[in-house]
């Protein structure tokens, strides 16, 4: 019975003692404890312009949401020491500029929030620092486009999300080598259509989500209605991206829209320099349309319709011919 409590009292006093040194290696504005099974050091709106120094190598949970860091400088975290770093909140914290090498020394970060911050552009020169990255939340940033490439050393990404950020454009290839991406977030933004062969479409892909940006229902969203035609059964909207425009089919479902009512207005490309002509003689005259679906073309000269030329008719003095 006494070696039953003596154990039992060594025990307490080796947790005790283990609690205290985790409280006494914990910077002094924060609050360093056990949660979720991680040692996690909390630092949240602790009006802060620095990043806290003192906490334990040990530490696999950083949250610094909701101070004033406004920039993450260069190897402000490899000072830091935080070799066994897992998961960093930044969030809410004014940070408006990250430098390239920023994230120097979190080889191990899988959990990365920059939400609500004022982030103008994706930071992928920091990306290689942390390239084992599983989940990255860019929510509530002014960023206003993807570039090609935006997340390329991030092949371990399983979660992305980029919403309410007023993104209005996409550049192809800009989701190129996420191999493993579960999730995708891109709603409420100000997308108008995406390039072809932009969105990821693979087995492992179960959520995209696309809803509340003001989508141009023409021939430029065909891609996008295709996308979203072969990839419902795997991938389900949560709430059907909707025509903003043209008015004829505002608040109709993307996919529901008839493929001929996406249609462009006609591009015409007339030829470059002017032609001159003798008076009586023949003359050709160039002319490229752009539309989908194809437009019919009409010619015509002082108020007279040129025919298309057909062999078994007389010849008129207007003969077009269409390619």
């Amino acid at each position: 019975m006494n070696i039953k409590c003596c154990w039992l009292m060594t025990v307490l006093l080796a947790a005790s003692m283990m609690i205290g040194q985790v409280h006494a290696d914990c910077p002094a504005v924060c609050n360093c404890k056990w949660k979720g099974g991680k040692e996690t050091v909390e630092c949240a709106y602790r009006n802060l312009t620095w990043l806290p120094q003192g906490a334990r190598e040990e530490t696999q949970v950083l949250d610094l949401s909701g101070n004033h860091l406004v920039e993450l400088r260069k190897d402000g975290f490899k000072d830091l020491h935080l070799v066994n770093l897992q998961k960093l909140y930044l969030s809410k914290s004014n940070i408006s500029h990250i430098s390239p090498r920023a994230f120097t020394g979190l080889a191990g970060l899988v959990d990365l929030d920059l939400s609500s911050n004022n982030i103008r552009q994706v930071p992928s020169e920091t990306f290689p620092s942390c390239a084992g990255l599983m989940r990255l939340i860019l929510n509530n940033n002014p960023i206003r486009s993807l570039s090609k490439n935006a997340f390329m050393p991030l092949k371990q990404l399983t979660t992305l999300e980029i919403s309410n950020c007023q993104l209005s454009s996409i550049q192809m290839g800009a989701f190129n080598d996420l191999p493993v991406l579960e999730w995708l977030r891109l709603n409420d933004n100000r997308l108008t259509f995406v390039p072809e062969m932009t969105l990821p479409l693979t087995t492992i892909l179960h959520g995209l989500t696309l809803h509340n940006n003001p989508w141009v229902c023409n021939c430029r969203l065909r891609p996008l209605q295709e996308w979203l035609k072969i990839s419902a059964p795997s991938v389900p909207q949560e709430s059907d991206p909707a025509c903003e425009s043209p008015p004829r089919l505002q608040g109709r479902a993307v996919k529901a829209v008839k493929q001929d009512d996406l249609a462009c207005l006609p591009e015409i490309q007339m030829g470059g320099a002017p032609v001159e002509v003798d008076e009586g003689a023949n003359v050709t005259l160039h002319c490229n349309v752009y539309a989908i679906p194809a437009a019919t073309v009409t010619w015509t000269y002082n108020g007279e319709k040129c025919e298309n030329h057909d062999d078994n008719e007389p010849v008129s003095p207007y003969v077009m011919s269409q390619a």
